[in-house]
Protein backbone atom coordinates (compact mmCIF):
# COMPACT_ATOMS: atom_id res chain seq x y z
CA UNK A 1 0.00 0.00 0.00
CA UNK A 2 1.46 3.40 -0.42
CA UNK A 3 1.53 4.37 3.15
CA UNK A 4 4.04 6.52 2.72
CA UNK A 5 1.36 8.75 0.46
CA UNK A 6 -1.04 8.57 2.60
CA UNK A 7 1.47 9.34 5.85
CA UNK A 8 2.46 12.51 4.84
CA UNK A 9 -0.86 14.04 3.42
CA UNK A 10 -1.99 13.46 6.82
CA UNK A 11 0.80 15.05 7.99
CA UNK A 12 -0.01 17.74 5.52
CA UNK A 13 -3.27 18.38 7.13
CA UNK A 14 -1.84 17.91 10.42
CA UNK A 15 0.45 21.05 9.75
CA UNK A 16 -2.72 23.32 8.05
CA UNK A 17 -4.53 22.15 11.61
CA UNK A 18 -1.49 23.83 13.66
CA UNK A 19 -0.62 20.08 15.07
CA UNK A 20 2.16 18.29 12.77
CA UNK A 21 5.07 16.78 14.25
CA UNK A 22 8.03 17.62 11.63
CA UNK A 23 10.07 14.52 13.64
CA UNK A 24 7.65 12.62 11.66
CA UNK A 25 8.49 13.27 8.10
CA UNK A 26 11.78 11.70 7.77
CA UNK A 27 11.22 8.13 8.02
CA UNK A 28 8.17 8.72 5.95
CA UNK A 29 9.98 10.36 3.53
CA UNK A 30 12.54 7.93 3.60
CA UNK A 31 10.12 4.83 2.91
CA UNK A 32 8.99 6.69 0.10
CA UNK A 33 12.40 7.12 -1.69
CA UNK A 34 13.37 3.40 -0.87
CA UNK A 35 10.03 2.29 -2.44
CA UNK A 36 10.16 4.17 -5.48
CA UNK A 37 14.01 3.83 -5.95
CA UNK A 38 15.09 7.18 -5.50
CA UNK A 39 18.47 8.58 -3.66
CA UNK A 40 18.00 11.64 -1.27
CA UNK A 41 21.07 13.15 -0.74
CA UNK A 42 22.26 13.76 2.99
CA UNK A 43 22.43 16.85 4.64
CA UNK A 44 26.16 18.20 3.96
CA UNK A 45 26.95 15.67 1.16
CA UNK A 46 28.40 16.48 -2.30
CA UNK A 47 26.05 14.28 -4.47
CA UNK A 48 24.71 16.13 -7.79
CA UNK A 49 20.93 17.44 -7.14
CA UNK A 50 19.52 19.50 -4.43
CA UNK A 51 20.60 18.27 -0.83
CA UNK A 52 17.67 18.12 1.63
CA UNK A 53 17.71 20.31 4.78
CA UNK A 54 18.22 19.05 7.85
CA UNK A 55 14.94 18.11 9.34
CA UNK A 56 15.58 19.91 12.86
CA UNK A 57 14.40 23.41 12.25
CA UNK A 58 11.66 24.78 13.96
CA UNK A 59 8.22 25.56 12.30
CA UNK A 60 8.38 29.79 12.11
CA UNK A 61 4.89 30.12 11.61
CA UNK A 62 1.35 28.21 10.51
CA UNK A 63 1.50 28.19 6.76
CA UNK A 64 -1.21 29.48 4.63
CA UNK A 65 -3.48 27.43 2.86
CA UNK A 66 -2.23 27.55 -0.10
CA UNK A 67 1.47 26.82 0.43
CA UNK A 68 -0.56 23.75 2.60
CA UNK A 69 -2.45 22.93 -0.84
CA UNK A 70 0.93 22.89 -2.87
CA UNK A 71 2.72 20.66 -0.20
CA UNK A 72 -0.68 18.08 -0.78
CA UNK A 73 0.44 18.47 -4.01
CA UNK A 74 4.08 17.08 -3.71
CA UNK A 75 2.74 14.19 -1.68
CA UNK A 76 0.90 13.03 -4.49
CA UNK A 77 3.22 12.39 -6.71
CA UNK A 78 4.99 15.41 -8.00
CA UNK A 79 8.79 14.85 -7.01
CA UNK A 80 8.78 12.01 -3.99
CA UNK A 81 12.52 13.09 -3.72
CA UNK A 82 11.73 17.07 -3.09
CA UNK A 83 9.73 15.79 0.21
CA UNK A 84 12.08 17.22 2.83
CA UNK A 85 12.43 20.31 0.53
CA UNK A 86 8.66 20.76 -0.14
CA UNK A 87 7.86 20.69 3.57
CA UNK A 88 10.68 23.38 4.60
CA UNK A 89 8.99 25.32 2.10
CA UNK A 90 5.25 24.87 3.73
CA UNK A 91 6.71 26.07 7.12
CA UNK A 92 9.35 28.71 5.82
CA UNK A 93 6.91 30.54 3.41
CA UNK A 94 8.29 29.26 -0.24
CA UNK A 95 5.82 28.35 -2.48
CA UNK A 96 6.54 25.02 -4.57
CA UNK A 97 5.16 24.66 -8.17
CA UNK A 98 1.86 23.12 -8.46
CA UNK A 99 0.61 20.70 -10.93
CA UNK A 100 -2.95 19.02 -12.37
CA UNK A 101 -4.45 15.98 -12.38
CA UNK A 102 -2.68 13.94 -14.22
CA UNK A 103 -2.76 9.56 -15.17
CA UNK A 104 -0.15 7.02 -16.25
CA UNK A 105 -0.08 3.72 -17.78
CA UNK A 106 2.39 1.42 -16.36
CA UNK A 107 2.77 -2.12 -17.15
CA UNK A 108 2.57 -4.68 -13.96
CA UNK A 109 2.81 -8.02 -13.59
CA UNK A 110 0.61 -9.91 -10.39
CA UNK A 111 2.52 -11.06 -7.73
CA UNK A 112 -0.09 -13.45 -6.97
CA UNK A 113 -0.42 -15.53 -10.21
CA UNK A 114 2.28 -13.59 -13.05
CA UNK A 115 -0.71 -12.37 -15.23
CA UNK A 116 1.15 -9.42 -17.07
CA UNK A 117 -1.45 -6.31 -17.33
CA UNK A 118 -1.85 -2.75 -17.76
CA UNK A 119 -2.79 0.12 -14.74
CA UNK A 120 -3.55 3.59 -14.92
CA UNK A 121 -1.82 5.17 -11.90
CA UNK A 122 -2.25 8.65 -11.17
CA UNK A 123 1.14 10.51 -11.44
CA UNK A 124 0.30 13.92 -9.53
CA UNK A 125 -3.30 16.08 -9.06
CA UNK A 126 -4.07 19.65 -7.25
CA UNK A 127 -5.92 19.67 -4.11
CA UNK A 128 -8.01 23.28 -3.51
CA UNK A 129 -8.40 21.99 0.64
CA UNK A 130 -9.39 18.97 2.00
CA UNK A 131 -13.04 17.33 3.67
CA UNK A 132 -13.64 17.08 7.48
CA UNK A 133 -13.00 13.59 6.67
CA UNK A 134 -9.42 14.73 5.26
CA UNK A 135 -10.37 13.62 1.74
CA UNK A 136 -8.83 16.02 -0.63
CA UNK A 137 -11.09 18.57 -2.97
CA UNK A 138 -10.48 19.66 -6.18
CA UNK A 139 -8.54 18.16 -9.59
CA UNK A 140 -7.08 15.10 -7.12
CA UNK A 141 -7.13 11.58 -7.39
CA UNK A 142 -8.52 10.57 -4.03
CA UNK A 143 -7.90 8.58 -3.18
CA UNK A 144 -4.56 7.58 -4.42
CA UNK A 145 -5.64 4.73 -7.15
CA UNK A 146 -4.51 1.34 -6.23
CA UNK A 147 -3.36 -1.51 -9.12
CA UNK A 148 -5.37 -4.57 -9.18
CA UNK A 149 -4.86 -7.79 -10.46
CA UNK A 150 -7.46 -8.41 -13.51
CA UNK A 151 -7.86 -12.13 -13.00
CA UNK A 152 -7.03 -13.27 -9.56
CA UNK A 153 -8.43 -9.58 -7.92
CA UNK A 154 -5.40 -9.20 -5.57
CA UNK A 155 -4.99 -5.05 -5.01
CA UNK A 156 -1.26 -4.38 -5.15
CA UNK A 157 -1.88 -2.17 -1.98
CA UNK A 158 2.29 -1.80 -1.85
CA UNK A 159 5.38 -1.40 -4.17
CA UNK A 160 6.95 -4.98 -2.97
CA UNK A 161 5.99 -8.07 -0.90
CA UNK A 162 8.07 -10.87 0.61
CA UNK A 163 8.12 -14.13 -0.53
CA UNK A 164 6.33 -15.15 2.60
CA UNK A 165 4.11 -12.32 2.56
CA UNK A 166 2.76 -13.36 -1.18
CA UNK A 167 2.37 -17.40 -0.23
CA UNK A 168 0.13 -15.85 2.66
CA UNK A 169 -1.88 -13.87 0.17
CA UNK A 170 -2.32 -15.75 -2.57
CA UNK A 171 -4.07 -18.50 -0.70
CA UNK A 172 -6.47 -16.21 0.67
CA UNK A 173 -7.17 -14.29 -2.59
CA UNK A 174 -7.72 -17.83 -4.07
CA UNK A 175 -10.26 -18.32 -1.45
CA UNK A 176 -13.98 -18.48 -2.05
CA UNK A 177 -14.22 -15.53 0.73
CA UNK A 178 -11.82 -13.52 -1.22
CA UNK A 179 -13.51 -13.87 -4.69
CA UNK A 180 -16.92 -12.85 -2.99
CA UNK A 181 -15.46 -10.12 -1.42
CA UNK A 182 -13.57 -8.57 -4.54
CA UNK A 183 -16.74 -8.97 -6.57
CA UNK A 184 -18.44 -6.14 -4.58
CA UNK A 185 -16.17 -4.05 -3.37
CA UNK A 186 -13.75 -1.22 -3.43
CA UNK A 187 -10.28 -1.17 -3.77
CA UNK A 188 -9.07 -0.03 -0.78
CA UNK A 189 -11.36 -1.63 1.44
CA UNK A 190 -9.57 -4.95 -0.31
CA UNK A 191 -6.41 -3.55 0.76
CA UNK A 192 -7.51 -3.58 4.10
CA UNK A 193 -8.66 -7.13 4.37
CA UNK A 194 -5.80 -8.18 2.65
CA UNK A 195 -3.88 -6.34 5.59
CA UNK A 196 -5.59 -7.72 8.11
CA UNK A 197 -4.86 -11.16 6.64
CA UNK A 198 -1.53 -10.68 7.12
CA UNK A 199 -2.24 -10.14 10.75
CA UNK A 200 -2.30 -6.13 11.11
CA UNK A 201 -4.49 -4.91 13.78
CA UNK A 202 -7.66 -2.50 12.95
CA UNK A 203 -5.82 0.10 14.68
CA UNK A 204 -3.12 -0.29 11.85
CA UNK A 205 -5.80 0.09 9.06
CA UNK A 206 -7.30 3.08 10.10
CA UNK A 207 -6.11 4.97 6.87
CA UNK A 208 -6.81 2.95 4.82
CA UNK A 209 -10.65 1.97 5.69
CA UNK A 210 -10.63 6.02 5.75
CA UNK A 211 -9.81 6.34 1.80
CA UNK A 212 -12.58 3.44 0.93
CA UNK A 213 -15.01 5.34 2.93
CA UNK A 214 -13.90 8.18 -0.07
CA UNK A 215 -14.30 5.59 -2.87
CA UNK A 216 -17.96 4.45 -1.87
CA UNK A 217 -18.72 8.29 -0.70
CA UNK A 218 -22.01 7.78 -3.03
CA UNK A 219 -22.29 4.10 -2.81
CA UNK A 220 -24.29 1.62 -1.39
CA UNK A 221 -21.05 0.29 0.72
CA UNK A 222 -20.13 3.54 2.45
CA UNK A 223 -22.32 2.73 5.99
CA UNK A 224 -20.28 -0.35 6.02
CA UNK A 225 -17.15 0.75 5.20
CA UNK A 226 -16.92 4.03 7.71
CA UNK A 227 -18.35 2.06 10.30
CA UNK A 228 -15.79 -0.41 10.25
CA UNK A 229 -13.44 2.83 9.89
CA UNK A 230 -14.74 4.15 12.77
CA UNK A 231 -14.10 0.64 15.24
CA UNK A 232 -10.69 0.82 13.80
CA UNK A 233 -10.23 4.44 15.27
CA UNK A 234 -11.65 3.46 18.35
CA UNK A 235 -9.33 1.10 18.91
CA UNK A 236 -6.33 3.39 18.18
CA UNK A 237 -7.90 5.99 20.21
CA UNK A 238 -6.97 3.17 23.13
CA UNK A 239 -3.62 2.26 22.17
CA UNK A 240 -2.63 5.99 21.37
CA UNK A 241 -1.52 8.63 24.54
CA UNK A 242 -3.94 10.72 24.79
CA UNK A 243 -1.66 13.35 24.83
CA UNK A 244 -0.34 12.90 21.68
CA UNK A 245 -0.97 14.58 18.23
CA UNK A 246 -2.28 11.68 16.32
CA UNK A 247 -4.65 11.23 19.27
CA UNK A 248 -6.59 14.52 18.56
CA UNK A 249 -6.50 13.83 15.10
CA UNK A 250 -7.88 10.38 15.49
CA UNK A 251 -11.06 11.87 17.77
CA UNK A 252 -11.76 14.72 14.80
CA UNK A 253 -11.59 11.76 12.37
CA UNK A 254 -14.09 9.06 14.62
CA UNK A 255 -16.60 11.99 15.39
CA UNK A 256 -16.81 12.91 11.82
CA UNK A 257 -17.39 9.04 11.01
CA UNK A 258 -20.20 9.15 13.53
CA UNK A 259 -21.52 12.67 12.18
CA UNK A 260 -21.25 11.01 8.58
CA UNK A 261 -22.97 7.40 9.80
CA UNK A 262 -26.14 9.74 11.30
CA UNK A 263 -24.96 8.88 14.90
CA UNK A 264 -25.00 12.53 16.44
CA UNK A 265 -25.55 11.65 20.10
CA UNK A 266 -22.09 10.19 19.95
CA UNK A 267 -20.34 13.03 17.79
CA UNK A 268 -21.73 15.31 19.84
CA UNK A 269 -20.32 13.54 23.36
CA UNK A 270 -17.21 13.30 21.57
CA UNK A 271 -16.65 17.20 20.65
CA UNK A 272 -17.99 18.22 23.71
CA UNK A 273 -14.97 16.38 25.31
CA UNK A 274 -12.73 17.74 22.85
CA UNK A 275 -13.94 21.18 23.55
CA UNK A 276 -12.18 20.79 26.61
CA UNK A 277 -8.69 20.20 25.73
CA UNK A 278 -6.73 23.33 25.54
CA UNK A 279 -5.14 22.43 21.78
CA UNK A 280 -8.69 22.49 20.58
CA UNK A 281 -9.09 25.90 22.19
CA UNK A 282 -8.04 28.04 19.09
CA UNK A 283 -7.17 27.88 15.71
CA UNK A 284 -8.10 26.28 13.02
CA UNK A 285 -8.81 23.06 15.34
CA UNK A 286 -11.42 25.39 17.27
CA UNK A 287 -12.84 26.20 13.81
CA UNK A 288 -13.86 23.04 12.42
CA UNK A 289 -15.17 22.25 16.16
CA UNK A 290 -17.46 24.99 16.14
CA UNK A 291 -18.46 23.67 12.20
CA UNK A 292 -18.72 19.99 13.64
CA UNK A 293 -21.27 21.19 16.62
CA UNK A 294 -23.27 23.38 14.19
CA UNK A 295 -23.68 20.44 11.62
CA UNK A 296 -24.31 18.03 14.81
CA UNK A 297 -27.04 20.34 16.04
CA UNK A 298 -28.21 20.30 12.07
CA UNK A 299 -28.59 16.69 12.53
CA UNK A 300 -26.70 17.60 9.01
CA UNK A 301 -24.73 14.36 8.00
CA UNK A 302 -23.60 15.82 4.34
CA UNK A 303 -20.16 16.08 3.52
CA UNK A 304 -18.14 19.28 4.43
CA UNK A 305 -15.20 21.22 3.68
CA UNK A 306 -12.37 21.93 6.48
CA UNK A 307 -12.98 25.78 6.63
CA UNK A 308 -10.19 27.77 5.63
CA UNK A 309 -8.15 29.44 8.12
CA UNK A 310 -8.66 33.57 8.61
CA UNK A 311 -5.09 34.29 7.14
CA UNK A 312 -6.09 32.27 4.38
CA UNK A 313 -8.86 34.57 3.40
CA UNK A 314 -6.77 37.76 2.92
Amino acid sequence: MNNWRQELNRLAVEFWCGVGDIAEVSPWADIANAEVGEVHPNPGSQADGPVGPPLSFNVRHKPSHSLFVKFQEYIMGIRISSYRWALLALCLGAAPIASALKFYEEELVCPIDGEKFKATLAASGTSFGSFLDLKPFGPIAAPWPLAKCPSSGFVMYKEKFSDAEIAQLREYVLSEKYIELKSSNTNYYLAARLRAHLGEKPSQLTDTLLQSTWEAEHGPQYKQYASEALDAYKQALVEEPANSKRWITNQFIAGELERRLERFEDAKRRFLMLAKREEVKSGILADILELQLQLVEAKDNQPQMIPQKKDAKK
